[in-house]
């Protein structure tokens, strides 16, 4: 299973890769996929920025 990590924060990246490992997720991140442009994070959450990014990531 391919997981899209919605970052360009490396630090997460590392982070979270090691945890998903031995589930058999790959993870990807931003940086694997066509250049777009980066969604604001304006919204007052976590959980709302969250959803903006992946509405534009698709």
């Amino acid at each position: 299973m391919n997981l899209l990590v919605a970052t360009t924060n490396p630090h997460k990246v590392r982070e979270i890769r090691p945890l998903l490992a031995d589930c058999g997720v790959t993870v990807q991140t931003v940086d694997d996929l066509p250049p777009i442009v980066e969604p604001d994070e304006s919204a007052a959450t976590f959980w709302e920025n969250a959803r903006e990014k992946a509405l534009a990531y698709g």
